[in-house]
C-alpha cells in the first residue's frame, strides 16, 4: 500500500501529508504518501481534498521534489512552503535539531496555500533558492582549490542565471 496511516486518520480534520511515515508519526492526523506521489490521493475521493495539507521535505535543491510539488498544486491541493523556517530537509531532522511539534505545526498551517497562490509562492521559493545558490557558488569561486576548472564554473553560472532570469520572467 502507497500510503500509511489511513486506517487511523480523522478525515473529518486536517490531514498531514508527508513522504515518509516517520515524519506522519510527529502529527495528530497525518498520512504518509510513499515516494512522495500526491496524485494517489485522487482516488481517496471520500476525503474532501481540501482536508489534506502536503507536506513535502525541505528540499528546493532537488528537481523530483520541485516537480512533485507542483503537480501537487496543478491537481488542486494545498501546500506547505517552507521559506526560510527550516534548513534541515525533514520533520524528523526538525523535530532533532530542537523545533517542537507545536512549532512545526503552526509553521505549515500558516503557509500553505492551493490555486493560484500556491503556484505564485512556489515560483517565488524557487527564485530565492536559487539567487541563494548564486551567492554560495560565487564564494565558492574567489576560494577555489588549485587545478580548479574555471570555464567549467563560468559555465555553470551562465546556467543557472539564465534559469533565473527565466524564473523571474514567469
Amino acid at each position: 500500500n502507497k500510503i500509511f496511516g489511513l486506517d487511523t486518520v480523522n478525515i473529518d480534520d486536517t490531514i498531514f501529508v508527508t513522504e515518509g511515515a516517520l515524519d506522519s508519526l510527529f502529527f495528530d492526523n497525518a498520512i504518509s504518501v510513499n515516494g512522495g506521489d500526491a496524485g494517489v490521493l485522487d482516488a481517496l475521493d471520500y476525503i474532501d481534498k481540501s482536508k489534506f495539507i502536503i507536506v513535502f521535505d525541505n528540499e528546493p535543491r532537488a528537481k523530483d521534489t520541485m516537480k512533485r510539488l507542483e503537480k501537487a498544486i496543478k491537481h488542486g491541493y494545498k501546500v506547505v512552503i517552507w521559506g526560510v523556517f527550516s534548513e534541515e530537509k525533514d520533520i524528523n531532522d526538525m523535530i532533532k535539531s530542537g523545533k517542537t511539534k507545536e512549532q512545526i505545526t503552526n509553521y505549515i498551517l500558516n503557509n500553505s496555500y492551493s490555486g493560484t497562490t500556491a503556484l505564485i509562492k512556489f515560483k517565488h521559493w524557487k527564485k530565492v533558492w536559487l539567487k541563494q545558490l548564486l551567492k554560495e557558488s560565487e564564494k565558492y569561486s574567489d576560494n577555489a582549490a588549485p587545478g580548479y576548472d574555471e570555464g567549467w564554473y563560468n559555465g555553470e553560472m551562465n546556467a543557472y542565471s539564465n534559469i533565473l532570469s527565466i524564473i523571474e520572467k514567469t
